[in-house]
């Protein structure tokens, strides 16, 4: 972390939104200043997905399936042995448009 004499702005940002999660109840970063969120939000709109409604079938077949790629995602992590996956940031490779190196390749 850096010093607070350093950064200032970091830590009243970081403390800040912080803050004003605790307070509103609500995650302001993503809501707000995450540009995942941005894109998301922007998607939504421009495709006017406002009224969509899945199949419940299909979601209920996602919610059953979630955990297990959660476990295959993790089990093939483990296999390849990843050793840049704690420092994966998807904002750096979405504002870098970046893949995720993998054993020193790209993937797009």
């Amino acid at each position: 972390m850096p010093s607070f004499f350093e950064r200032p702005i970091w830590y009243a940002l970081v403390i800040g939104i912080l803050v004003i999660t605790l307070l509103w109840g609500k995650n302001f970063y993503c809501s707000w200043f995450c540009p995942f969120g941005a894109v998301q939000e922007g998607t939504y709109k421009a495709l006017n997905l406002v009224s969509y409604q899945p199949n419940p079938k299909l979601m209920s077949t996602a919610r059953r399936g979630r955990w297990l790629f959660l476990w295959l995602a993790a089990m093939l992590a483990l296999y390849l042995i990843i050793q840049e996956l704690p420092a994966m940031n998807p904002f750096r490779y979405f504002s870098m448009g970046m893949g995720i190196p993998l054993n020193g390749l790209l993937w797009a």
